[in-house]
């Protein structure tokens, strides 16, 4: 494709978006990825302005990222537009259009995971299941009941997750002191049976 067919640089990068956005449907991402990723695509041509796609540097994506930041999004949705951008200038790399991909030039924090502060009673139970396998399934079979659970857990490892369970704080938990716990509870529990 080369740039005198356009009448100028934003012509060629709206078809550049098209393009990508129909290689996005041929390569069978998501209806939602495809949106997002074809969303970010054209608001960095946007910030772009009149000029080409092809010509940005990794100062421009920092500088879109800055702006984006600005504007109220968060780290989380920071980190997935410049891996929007990636694959965006992934796409046209392959094509030859670019010859490096500048977006992989450019590094955000990790974001901090998102933890709910409260899980309903079915999150819960498949916490436990992952967990405990089958073991869990039995533990909620009526052999302890979530206050015994939650006093186990609190004293195991008080941080993390808070559950409510009833209209009652049941317990706190990280889900490696859970596994520890609740399998050295099972243990000792079945040594008194």
């Amino acid at each position: 494709m080369a740039s005198g067919k356009f009448s100028d640089e934003s012509a060629l990068n709206l078809e550049l978006i098209k393009r990508y956005h129909r290689w996005l449907e041929v390569q069978e991402y998501s209806f939602e990825t495809r949106r997002f990723y074809t969303r970010v695509a054209g608001s960095f041509g946007r910030y772009m302005g009149r000029a080409s796609l092809v010509l940005a540097n990794h100062f421009d994506i920092r500088d879109f990222l800055v702006s984006a930041a600005r504007q109220g999004h968060i780290r989380f949705t920071l980190k997935h537009e410049l891996h929007a951008l990636r694959v965006f200038f992934d796409f046209l790399n392959m094509g030859g259009m670019v010859p490096w991909v500048a977006p992989r030039f450019v590094k955000i924090r990790t974001p901090i995971p998102r933890v709910p502060r409260y899980l309903s009673e079915q999150q819960v139970r498949r916490v436990f299941d992952a967990a405990l396998g089958n073991e869990g399934r039995f533990l909620f079979g009526g052999s302890l009941t979530p206050a015994e659970l939650g006093q186990q857990l609190l004293r195991a490892k008080p941080y993390c997750a808070e559950f409510r369970w009833l209209r009652s704080t049941c317990c706190r938990l990280s889900t490696s002191a859970c596994r520890r716990c609740c399998q050295a509870w099972i243990a000792a529990r079945s040594g008194q049976g």
